[in-house]
């Protein structure tokens, strides 16, 4: 059989499962519409960070909320496009008709464009999780490969072309950065920190840390704190809190494997940074201070 044939097949054993996922999705949206309380206005709410950083397993807690529902990035998806939001008018519809208090969506393609995210949508909050970055650079090395490389490549050379959405509002001293350290051979590993680090700047950039409505949250504290740093996360959305949404969770990701010695340069970039986000998460980012802050502060970000 031919690889288009073959691809063919593939596609259309997947229909079936396509089709029963979306007839659950349906019947679990029903359910919900009949329990939200009548006068509540859904709220959205947008869970961003790098790749690799844990937003599926933060997806999926909130997932097991009846007062949440989630939009997946999924190629049958009415929220995104090639893993990017649709327009805002779309957005706005999707929140306004969730059949729950909040409704989650996943744009980690958007990230960096996080303060626009939450300007244009009113009412809206943000969780930013980020991971340490040797384990994030490790799951992008054996997830995306040679593609962490070409992202380097693609930054220093200018390909605007090919790069889309990551390069996006890079700062000049980021892009300077890559350029210093880009070169034809250079590992998996110093690509896929530098991606880290370019990624996780945004939270900086943009004034997020300044905004009463982004939580910064912890991807090994919410893997191995359990409780306390979940109800956190929905203390921040204001949604109950039960226990038995974190079944199943696991641990075993963290520090799994050795990473390597990288360019001193990216090292350096990347413990300064994890460094700051620590700090400021540790100290009390601003989304603990939301209840306090009307509905329309928020920090400019960069332009």
């Amino acid at each position: 059989m031919s690889d288009e044939g073959t691809r063919l097949l593939r596609i259309a054993a997947r229909v079936p499962r396509e089709a029963a996922a979306q007839a659950r999705r349906g019947a679990r949206w029903l359910r919900q519409r009949r329990r939200l309380p009548a006068g509540v206005r859904p709220q959205g709410v947008f869970v961003v960070g790098c790749q690799r950083s844990g937003t599926n397993m933060l997806m999926w807690t909130l997932e097991r909320s009846p007062d949440v529902w989630v939009w997946h990035e999924h190629k049958l998806s009415a929220a995104f496009r090639d893993y990017r939001l649709r327009p805002t008018a779309n957005i706005e519809r999707l929140i306004a008709s969730g059949p729950a208090p909040v409704v989650a969506f996943k744009p980690v393609c958007d990230a960096h464009l996080t303060d626009r995210l939450l300007e244009r949508h009113p009412g809206s909050r943000a969780v930013w999780i980020f991971r340490g970055h040797t384990d994030v650079a490790n799951s992008a090395v054996r997830n995306f490969g040679e593609h962490m490389r070409d992202i380097v490549r693609w930054i220093a050379r200018g390909d605007t072309d090919l790069l889309g959405w990551r390069g996006e509002r890079l700062a000049p001293d980021v892009v300077d950065l890559v350029r210093e350290v880009d070169r034809d051979d250079l590992p998996l590993e110093d690509a896929s920190a530098l991606f880290w680090y370019m990624r996780n700047r945004f939270f900086f950039d943009l004034g997020l840390d300044r905004n009463p409505r982004t939580l910064l949250v912890r991807y090994e504290d919410l893997v191995t704190g359990g409780e306390a740093a979940f109800a956190r996360v929905f203390s921040f959305l204001e949604t109950p809190f039960d226990p038995a949404f974190l079944e199943g969770l696991f641990s075993d990701s963290v520090g799994k494997n050795a990473f390597p010695e990288i360019d001193p340069r990216i090292q350096r970039a990347c413990d300064e940074l994890e460094a700051r986000l620590v700090a400021a998460y540790e100290g009390g980012t601003a989304g603990d201070e939301r209840r306090s802050a009307g509905p329309g502060d928020a920090a400019p970000g960069r332009t």
